[in-house]
């Protein structure tokens, strides 16, 4: 899902961002889009403004459903020497209980990387045998369901959701600059993803905070579909434009111009 919403975002600007130019490939591409208007508001063609998008899914639609993991103090206190104990302390306190779906996306990470990296080293062999299999199937368990819960935490975020906001309007013409933010932040969430099993890679929390914050200051992939949208809705008059023309070899919007079409 990250990388469709970054091609759509790198789609989208190949095709608002051409024409803004000062070479006389893009002057002409301007050119012939300033033609095509001129002759589709002349035009008896329905030009009703594009369908809205899509509602985002309801929230029992989008997540996926990872049941509760539930042990015993005194079989978590077991483990103690995993360095797991403090950290399921602060999952289980007040605010951990009420956490934002970024930080527990964290601490499920952190929790996985601290199980794993425990289960291959002396420590574990110090453990009774009772000891060693639950620090097993714990470990099994959060790895099974790590990749899930890296899902939930990006499709429950509630800046990921206003980045669908229907009630945004089509990304105007801009540098691709004013949207750098925008673009660093998708990539970093889809680095978190590609490097959520690897053992090495450490997540940074503030980073995380401020991407996510950055995704919240504008609807920006609602902006690019509604962009999408338009940019299909003109294409379709066009055609129906093209289609009411004579059927000479050679086509043009508006006679007297240098702008055709070759069939």
């Amino acid at each position: 899902m990250i990388r469709w919403a970054h091609a759509c975002v790198t789609l989208a600007l190949s095709a608002l961002l051409a024409g803004c130019g000062d070479s006389p490939a893009e002057q002409q591409w301007q050119a012939y889009h300033q033609q095509l208007a001129a002759d589709l508001a002349r035009a008896d063609i329905n030009r009703a403004a594009p369908a809205n998008i899509g509602a985002f899914p309801d929230r029992k639609d989008r997540l996926i459903d990872i049941p509760e993991t539930r042990d015993s103090m005194l079989n978590v206190y077991a483990l103690r020497e995993c360095q797991i104990t403090s950290l399921i302390a602060a999952r289980n306190n007040q605010l951990g209980r009420v956490a934002p779906p970024s930080q527990q996306w964290l601490y499920e990470r952190t929790l996985w990387q601290r199980l794993s990296a425990c289960s291959h080293s002396d420590v574990a062999d110090q453990l009774s045998l009772e000891d060693q299999e639950r620090l097993q199937q714990l470990t099994t368990t959060k790895t099974a369901q790590l990749s899930a819960v890296s899902w939930n935490a990006i499709f429950d975020s509630s800046e990921w959701i206003k980045s669908f906001s229907r009630s945004s309007q089509p990304l105007a013409n801009v540098d691709k600059a004013v949207i750098a933010n925008h673009l660093e932040a998708i990539d970093y969430l889809q680095e978190m993803t590609e490097h959520q099993f690897d053992l090495d890679w450490q997540q940074n929390s503030s980073a995380l905070e401020n991407h996510l914050k950055t995704l919240q200051e504008r609807p920006l992939t609602a902006e690019i579909l509604r962009a999408l949208l338009l940019a299909t809705q003109r294409l379709a008059e066009a055609n129906t434009l093209l289609t009411q023309q004579s059927d000479t070899p050679t086509r043009c919007l508006n006679p007297g111009t240098h702008s055709c079409l070759r069939i």
